[in-house]
C-alpha cells in the first residue's frame, strides 16, 4: 500500500489542473 505514491499523483493531477489548494 502506497498512500504517499497515492498523494503525489493527486498534487500533480491538482497542478496540472492548475489548482491550488
Amino acid at each position: 500500500m502506497k498512500v504517499w505514491e497515492r498523494i503525489e499523483s493527486l498534487r500533480k493531477r491538482m497542478r496540472e489542473e492548475d489548482i491550488d489548494v
